[in-house]
């Protein structure tokens, strides 16, 4: 009730145009009140509730750190010449660790490596086969400051012709995932830049 009070004199506050200072000492002021909420509810759970709290903010905190972000374009390479990206191809990204991150297995030969998964308008190829080349950085775990490149061997049932939609969803073992969605260009020919 009280946090439900303050909210709407801090929208009553903005609409009649009041001071910067008083709305942020009333934001300050609800993210006090939040604040306390969620202590008295640990406090009244008890070492049970407060365990259970603290694994929940743990696993938000290591989907936030321990993410990888691409770094560059993505290329798509038409190995056979049928100007489109289908089985045998390849697609090309290179990764590194989010800000924050710790290592994270890239390698598939550690056994915890991320899937990826291949899909385009109408087909979807999980686990996808991948290798790693290593720009910056030796492996088999991707850490802070380290680039590779990861080559998806596109799999069987994948087709994407000019002005399709090709993507890739990197899946790590910890942490969150990445969904990386590409057009191709109305020409597909030997190495492709997908934007």
């Amino acid at each position: 009730m009280v946090t439900s009070l303050i909210c709407s004199l801090l929208r009553r506050l903005r609409s009649e145009s009041a001071q910067a200072g008083t709305v942020t000492a009333i934001v300050l002021t609800c993210t006090a009140v939040a604040g306390g909420t969620v202590a008295v509810g640990v406090y009244e759970l008890g070492d049970e509730g407060s365990e259970a709290l603290q694994q929940t903010v743990n696993d938000a905190l290591s989907r936030v750190t321990n993410n990888i972000e691409l770094r560059g374009g993505i290329t798509a390479s038409d190995l056979d010449q049928d100007s489109a990206i289908g089985q045998g191809d390849r697609v090309t990204l290179t990764v590194a660790l989010g800000p924050g991150g710790t290592t994270l297995p890239l390698d598939p030969a550690t056994g915890v490596a991320p899937s990826i998964n291949v899909f385009t308008e109408s087909a979807l190829a999980p686990d996808a086969p991948y290798t790693v080349e290593w720009r910056r950085g030796e492996g088999p775990t991707l850490e802070p400051g380290e680039l590779a490149d990861i080559i998806v061997i596109i799999p069987a049932g994948i087709f994407a012709a000019a002005n399709q939609t090709i993507s890739l969803e990197v899946v790590a073992s910890t942490g969150g995932s990445m969904v990386l969605e590409r057009r191709l260009p109305s020409v597909v020919q030997g190495l492709t830049y997908l934007f």
